[in-house]
């Protein structure tokens, strides 16, 4: 599992320790856990600002609260990220929040310990779309553009995490390992250029970071 299918023409995003106030990152930078009770960040390094983009995450076991989600690079994220602008959301409580911590979709399932989150989202429309174990919330078919969780997506976004109190890791796997660092058994899925190796297969259109 710490074999990675980087070159040096086709180069995976990672969660980036030059944009990050985590306690813990490990596993090449895609494992992290936090022992702080306050909110802090990191986000991904690579931040297209067009296309259509799927990545995942592993939950070993919820403790408190983990944002999901997307995030502008411009924002400062010293400090609760998941309430500042240009910032869209799914976190462990099974709600969903967008722009400056506005909170929607509060009975959603929660997702459980050992389930993997998924996140889609479409920079040319500006839509997100987030699930869980190959289940799209709010019946969202990402593939087919429709039944988003938000729209109105715009600025230079990266995939962004946000804990508090997560004493046990949260796994991101954006096209190299769907193992999770060995925590499951490898699928072997890819996007439509046939590059990845993801835990399920990412929604027609959407493609590794």
């Amino acid at each position: 599992s710490d074999q990675m299918l980087d070159t040096p023409t086709n180069n995976f995003a990672t969660l980036n320790p030059l944009d990050s106030y985590i306690n813990y990152l490990k596993e090449g930078n895609l494992e992290a856990m936090h022992d702080s009770t306050s909110y802090l960040s990191v986000r991904g390094t690579l931040a297209p600002p067009t296309g259509k983009w799927y990545y995942e995450a592993y939950i070993e076991t919820v403790t408190t609260y983990a944002h999901f989600g997307v995030s502008n690079v411009k924002e400062d994220n010293s400090d609760r990220l998941q309430d500042e602008p240009n910032s869209w959301w799914y976190r462990t409580d099974g709600s969903t929040s967008y722009n400056s911590g506005t909170s929607e979709n509060a009975s959603l399932t929660a997702p459980s310990d050992d389930d993997i989150v998924q996140v889609a989202y479409d920079m040319d429309a500006g839509k997100i779309w987030f699930g869980v174990n190959n289940s799209w919330i709010l019946s969202g078919d990402p593939a087919a553009g429709s039944n988003e969780v938000y729209s109105g997506l715009s600025g230079t976004l990266a995939p962004t995490l946000v804990l508090y109190y997560q004493l046990d890791p949260i796994t991101m796997n954006f096209g190299q390992d769907s193992s999770f660092a060995g925590n499951k058994t490898a699928q072997g899925n890819q996007d439509a250029n046939d590059i990845g190796d993801f835990y399920y297969t990412p929604p027609s259109g959407f493609l590794a970071l």
